[in-house]
């Protein structure tokens, strides 16, 4: 563990206040959760998503989409991309969302992009995409994303019903 230099006092609920810079720096906003860990040298914590248990899972579909229909889809949190289709995965994984995309997690709607919009900071491929939010129990997660040159109505079905698998798992 790396030393802060900063301490904090816990108050009487038990509360303590992260410094702003420290959750800039590991993008902590408010009404994100946190989750505690302990260990005999102490409490760690670390940014929590529900879809942090999900790769596994989200792994397995993008690999049976490639190979049962020959598309790309790429599972995020509100964050990152947290699963890619293997053909995808140097340019996409584990990258971060960029503030458009985040902002269209947020907003809840589905979202077509035609072609020249970055998923990702600092893509370099154009392609158009179709985004659908994962939402569970009243909380916005992350997105399915379809990567293709062109999207069709079988392709939107089929982010839905991706988004449809992770929500029945998550709840």
């Amino acid at each position: 563990m790396k030393a802060t230099g900063v301490v904090r006092r816990i108050d009487d609920l038990g509360r303590i206040v992260i410094p702003k810079e420290i959750r800039r720096n590991f993008k902590i906003n408010e009404g994100d959760s946190l989750e505690i860990f302990v260990d005999s040298n102490g409490i760690i914590l670390k940014k929590y998503s529900l879809l942090d248990d999900m790769v596994e899972i989200a792994n397995h579909l993008v690999d049976s989409v490639l190979k049962v229909y020959g598309k790309n889809i790429i599972i995020t949190d509100k964050e990152k991309v947290i699963a890619v289709s293997k053909e995808l995965n140097k340019e996409y994984y584990d990258k971060e969302l960029t503030s458009t995309i985040k902002e269209k997690i947020e907003e809840r709607n589905e979202f077509l992009i035609q072609n020249d919009t970055m998923i990702v900071l600092n893509q370099k491929n154009s392609s158009s995409y179709y985004l659908v939010p994962i939402l569970a129990n009243s909380d916005s997660l992350g997105s399915v994303i379809f990567v293709d040159q062109e999207i069709t109505g079988e392709d939107k079905n089929l982010t839905k019903f991706i988004t449809s698998i992770l929500v029945k798992n998550i709840e």
